[in-house]
């Protein structure tokens, strides 16, 4: 998870989500899945494996 080198769309996800969590202190975490097999998640936290495809969760 590195969204801050991976590109200004990641970046700003990202910073809304930490916007939206930094004002609401009762979330824990906050993910975004894209059909494409993006995915971006606040706090920044390791993930499992090299790449996680959100497309394989039953969301």
């Amino acid at each position: 998870m590195t969204p801050d080198a991976n590109g200004e769309t990641e970046k700003t996800i990202f910073a809304l989500l930490k916007q939206f969590g930094d004002s609401h202190p009762n979330m824990r975490y906050l993910d975004i899945g894209t059909r494409w097999g993006g995915y971006v998640q606040w706090p920044i936290e390791s993930m499992n494996g090299d790449h996680y495809d959100p497309r394989v969760r039953p969301w």
